[in-house]
């Protein structure tokens, strides 16, 4: 990056230039006057402006050949004061001829003329031609804008001796067409009127050439000047239109201003460094009767700078010099200069050269060892910047292995060096350094590489520090010249050999992981720089044993008495690896073990036990490697005996006539044994029987008979057996409801009537006093209802269903209640004609009539048909059917229907009359067009207009997967957008229409319309990955589609505060990295996803931007500063924008906050209303 840095200076104002004579004129079309040679000096507060020195010459005369037919108008610039004469000569030769209108005037302090020097060759022109489109075309070289050269005031010459730079100019190509030279011709009178009005009638003859239209341009993209036109030619003589008039007159008046702004000549270029050069220019100079076209009067310069073709603006001011600074040693550049004037722009001048000197190279990179021996170093490095100047040779230097000062090894010209005959196990240190034509560089970095030396002797074998069941912990020496140790183990196990278990710069280990009571193996090996060492002697530790598992659960052996039992118990299945010492027994009988048993037996015997208790026994070993667990508790109980006679059993609850409730206690001795069941035994008269066995101390006696005399005794059971029977309980039952009445008999009298009787049955002990008889139509327990209630042994029933089922049942009652219901009496009644058919209903079309009713009773036989009358008509059905389509029917008519039944019986009753009224006919469907298409949606449309009949559409959309219509609309509308549908995608359509009046008509044809590819979906703020001072790395997540196809994203950056946008990576990676960028400045980043369809390109939407600040140098160079001053410097960091959750939030915090304060509002007014 090059830096400019100003010179204190003013700008220059223009100003008449001072009077001048005849100049030389060179053979390439320019002029260099011998005063415009002299160096300018630097500019500085003391001097605002930089002086120039006009010299006065004679007329000259160029003769210049052309190889055309034609002799072409070549533009010549001319100094101020002066006219061109261009005369043909009869060899085709043209002459131009340069002549000064003011007296001649030669300074005393200038050269004569023959001291003239020229440095470099002037700039080429070349003669311009006719263009076919009657345009003007200039042409400038690549990289840099376009310019072209007007006739006006030159710039000052470079000094008398420049160093390493010359004028240059790049080529340039003009087309003259016939507006250029009505505007030539008019100009030249206009000259030659002025120098008629100022007394100079001798010169009227000679005017300049009129400079073409001139054409502009800005960052490589042509522009034009207020009062150009774009392109065309205009109509010639005086019958040229009125528009051609008024862009003539505004390229007049802003001529003068551009051909001023365009007289800038060459900048000089002085103080050239090896890394900045100082660059001056003077302001453009204005011609003496020339007058400028109003405007501020302020000039701002624009330095540009160039290198291999490409240039680049490194200023932009009013000052006439800057210094450019951070240029490259021994390098070529180029430097132009282009005026500003508010929005006018003048041609780039001519460009100069400048070559930075050669200074010393960089410092070559560290050294780098690429072999090493025992009195051998192979060193290699790369090749330095040689700035400019081509690297002779090397500097290697190295300390000779002592520590000290560094001596000379050698002057290589190669990019690598071998040493020999070194020292065995020594440290070298070396650094080297590049020298070229200027001189030696910068030393490297300092670097230390040793030589090999001797293996270590085998070291002492390792010792045992303790030792576990699982583990062995070992340590060994650490000997002067041992770098790290190898260590070793065999495991008689595994039968592998010896393994390495451990490698560094310890001197312990613990082995883990080991099995109990093993012998393992250990070696040790030493290793340093030179080599390892051979292997140690080989030592044997073993492993400590564990303390032994739980032996197994105790059991019995033999069998079990009431008083005593023998337990016996089997050894652990692992001992820990060591013998069984004794064992060790306990019991318990509920308040706590007690220790019954110790020694090397398996097996005791308890004694002096309680019958019926149970006992809990748990046993453990002893070894070497310690006492084990105990063992999982066994539970043994002792067996019991019978159990003891109960008390007499009670009553429960009062007696009842079918049932008796009693209970009874258990026996105060069980025996020993918990009590299982108990057995309650009955006798009545001379007869006994079991009528209960269980576990409950109560129970319920069923089936008993009424007013009986009853006697109960219970015995209660272990598992032994059962104890002795009770003392008895007396209980008589109490009185009960009437017996179950027999069947009754039921007898048809008619389809619509039946008789039904029944027998008195038992009262047991009680009057009856009612009689309930019910019906039913099915043989269910809840479709019976009560028909009769009376003391009358029979009843007739009447209206019932003619052919039907009935079903019948009674039951009789006294005070002590009802008595059960009798058995069910099913009789049928006879069949009779079909009755009235229900519910007749109609829809009704335009043409039909669609009529339904229910099914009638038949009454016992099958309805063979039905009679439809319709007004006159009567139609038969051939069939039992439900429903009938009456066709051919006349639209909007009123028709009147009833229907009847018939069976084998006869005809049945007449319907309802239902009227029936025709419908007008339906609307038909309309055609139905897609006229806007997305990637997501359709918009429809099937008419114009505003719907005066409120005409219903229905819109159906056939569902791709399952091939079957959906209804997607229904509306009076005349379109419809129907969204969420996929992308690059057919669908098929049908539309029908309906009103109030005619119903819904019939569907449409069915039309496929197809949904456009979808753009990709506008991504999310990029992340910043990495920050640096002149580069960031960003990342994004990338779009997703539904298909597999691979997106492009595009990322463009800018100044924040410029916000030109230019693109920086296109490619399908996720992230990229922006390098060479300015510190101290802001820059927005933003990303987008390119999707390619059938050969075009969808963009997506530009995420929302990532601002990055790039932190400042001079910010980093205050936080490595020394920490004197307290105040810390600001840091620089990379602002981000919120994310969609901080947006949330925001919103629903401003939401909460709206609603407070409407409410408040609403409160105050209410307020406000009630005091009023």
């Amino acid at each position: 990056m090059v830096r400019v840095d100003m010179v204190a200076g003013q700008p220059a104002a223009p100003a008449p230039a001072p009077a001048t004579h005849d100049m030389y004129c060179s053979p390439y079309g320019d002029y260099y006057a011998d005063q415009y040679y002299m160096s300018p000096q630097e500019m500085s507060p003391q001097h605002p402006q930089m002086c120039t020195l006009h010299g006065d010459y004679g007329p000259v005369t160029v003769p210049m050949v052309s190889t055309n037919s034609s002799s072409p108008l070549v533009p010549v610039q001319v100094p101020p004061g002066h006219v061109l004469q261009q005369i043909v000569d009869e060899n085709g030769t043209l002459r131009h001829v340069i002549l000064s209108q003011q007296p001649p005037h030669m300074p005393p302090h200038m050269p004569p003329p023959h001291q003239q020097q020229h440095h470099g060759p002037p700039p080429q022109h070349y003669g311009p031609a006719n263009g076919g489109n009657g345009q003007q075309q200039f042409y400038g070289p690549p990289g840099y804008p376009p310019h072209f050269h007007q006739h006006g005031p030159p710039m000052p010459p470079p000094p008398p001796h420049p160093p390493h730079h010359a004028m240059h100019s790049p080529p340039q190509s003009y087309h003259k067409d016939e507006r250029a030279h009505r505007q030539y011709v008019k100009l030249k009178k206009k000259m030659e009127q002025r120098h008629r009005n100022d007394g100079l009638g001798s010169n009227s003859g000679h005017s300049t050439p009129a400079p073409s239209p001139r054409k502009e341009f800005s960052n490589g993209v042509q522009t034009r000047g207020p009062g150009s036109t774009v392109g065309g030619t205009s109509s010639e003589g005086e019958g040229s239109s009125s528009a051609a008039t008024s862009v003539q007159g505004d390229e007049e008046d802003s001529q003068p201003l551009l051909d001023f702004l365009s007289s800038l000549q060459t900048p000089q270029v002085s103080d050239v460094t090896f890394c900045s050069a100082l660059v001056q220019w003077n302001a453009p100079i204005l011609p003496e009767g020339v007058t400028l076209p109003s405007y501020s009067g302020n000039i701002t310069y624009e330095l540009l700078l160039g290198e291999k073709g490409r240039y680049k603006a490194i200023y932009s001011g009013s000052a006439l010099s800057c210094r450019v600074q951070d240029l490259r040693p021994g390098t070529e550049y180029t430097v132009c200069l282009q005026a500003h004037a508010e929005e006018y722009t003048g041609a780039a001048s001519e460009t100069a050269i400048v070559r930075t000197e050669a200074c010393e190279p960089s410092a070559p990179t560290a050294l780098r060892a690429t072999g090493r021996a025992r009195t051998t170093l192979q060193l290699r490095w790369n090749a330095p910047n040689d700035n400019g100047s081509h690297i002779l040779h090397y500097i290697l230097q190295y300390d000779e292995g002592k520590g000290g000062d560094f001596v000379d090894l050698c002057k290589p010209r190669n990019k690598q060096h071998n040493l020999q005959k070194l020292e065995v196990a020594t440290c070298y240190r070396f650094r080297l350094a590049a020298v070229n034509g200027v001189g030696r560089g910068s030393w490297s970095e300092e670097v230390a590489f040793s030589t090999c030396g001797t293996p270590p002797s085998p070291p002492s074998p390792p010792s045992l520090v303790h030792a576990t069941s699982s583990s062995l912990a070992l340590c060994w020496v650490n000997r002067p010249g041992d770098d790290d140790f190898s260590l070793q183990m065999e495991d008689e196990h595994n039968r592998h050999g010896f393994l390495v278990v451990y490698a560094g710069r310890e001197t312990e280990n613990i082995c883990k992981g080991l099995v109990r009571c093993s012998n393992y193996k250990f070696r040790l090996l030493a290793n340093n720089e030179t080599g390892p060492s051979r292997w140690s002697d080989e030592v044997t530790f073993r492993t400590l044993p564990e303390k032994p598992r739980a032996p197994y659960k105790p059991f019995v052996k033999g069998k079990i008495h009431s008083n005593s039992f023998r337990v016996r118990w089997d050894p652990p299945g692992d001992t820990g690896g060591a013998e069984i010492q004794s064992y060790t027994l306990e019991i318990n009988s509920g308040d706590g073990f007690h220790r019954v048993y110790d020694g090397a037996e398996q097996e005791t015997t308890c004694d002096r036990l309680q019958p019926g208790c149970t006992y809990q026994v748990r046993s453990l070993c002893t070894t070497v490697g310690g006492i084990s667990d105990w063992s999982d508790i066994q539970t043994i109980t002792t067996e019991p005996v019978v159990p003891g006679p109960c008390l007499p059993p009670a009553l429960l609850s009062d007696p009842r006539p079918y049932s008796i409730a009693i209970t009874w206690q258990k026996p105060d001795y069980d025996g020993g044994s918990p009590v299982l069941e108990y057995n309650v035994e009955i006798c009545e008269e001379e007869n006994s029987r079991l009528v209960y066995k269980g576990k409950e101390t109560e129970c319920t006696v069923q089936e008993l008979l009424p007013g009986r005399r009853y006697f109960f005794k219970v015995k209660a059971f272990n598992r032994v057996g059962g104890g002795q029977w009770s003392e008895t309980l007396d209980v008589t039952s109490g009185a009960a409801p009437p017996e179950t009445p027999n069947l009754p008999r039921a007898v048809a009298k008619s389809p619509y009537n039946v008789f039904v009787q029944w027998d008195e049955p038992v009262c047991n002990g009680g009057p009856i006093i009612d009689y309930l008889l019910e019906m039913a139509s099915i043989n269910k327990d809840d479709a019976f209802s009560p028909v009769f209630q009376g003391l009358q042994l029979s009843y007739d029933i009447k209206n019932l269903i003619p052919f039907s089922s009935y079903f019948f049942k009674v039951c009789a009652i006294n005070k002590s209640g009802h008595s059960k219901w009798s058995e069910i009496s099913e009789i049928s009644t006879p069949g009779a004609p079909p009755g009235c058919p229900p519910l007749l209903t109609a829809e009704a079309t335009a043409t039909d009539a669609l009529l339904s009713w229910q099914e009638p009773p038949c009454n016992g036989y099958p309805i063979q048909h039905y009679r439809i009358d319709i007004g006159e008509k009567t139609i038969v059905t051939n069939e039992p059917i439900m429903e009938y389509l009456l066709e051919n029917l006349i639209p909007e008519t009123i028709y009147k229907v009833r229907i009847q039944a018939v069976n084998e019986i006869g005809i049945g009753n007449y319907s309802p009359t239902l009227k029936v009224e025709t419908l007008p006919p339906p609307p038909p469907p309309p055609l139905i067009t897609c006229i806007q298409q997305g990637h997501n949606f359709l918009k429809l449309k099937w008419g114009e207009g505003k719907n005066t009949d409120f005409t219903q559409y229905i819109v159906e959309m056939q569902n791709p997967r399952r091939k079957e219509y959906q209804q997607v609309y229904q509306g009076t509308s005349f379109s419809f957008r129907v969204k969420k549908l996929q992308d690059s995608s057919k669908y098929k359509f049908r539309i029908c229409a309906s009103n109030d009046s005619g119903g819904q008509g019939d569907f449409s044809e069915d039309l496929e319309f197809e949904t456009t590819p979808a753009p990709p979906a506008t991504l999310k703020v990029p992340k910043l990955l990495e920050l640096s001072e002149t580069s960031f790395v960003v990342e994004w997540v990338p779009s997703k589609l539904s298909t597999d196809e691979q997106l492009t994203y595009i990322v463009q950056c800018c100044r924040t505060k410029d916000q030109d946008y230019k693109q920086v990576y296109k490619g399908s990676e996720m992230s990229t990295k922006m390098e060479s960028l300015e510190s101290g400045l802001e820059y927005s980043v933003r990303v987008c996803a390119e999707r390619k369809v059938d050969g075009t390109f969808l963009h997506g939407a530009w995420s929302p931007a990532l601002v990055v600040s790039i932190p400042a140098q001079q910010v980093l160079q205050n936080v490595t500063a020394s920490p004197a001053p307290k105040r810390t410097p600001k840091r620089t960091v990379a602002t981000f924008p919120m994310s969609e959750r901080n947006y949330i939030l925001l919103f629903l915090f401003g939401f909460v906050i709206v609603a407070f304060l409407s409410a408040h509002a609403v409160q105050q007014f209410i307020d406000w209303r009630k005091s009023v």
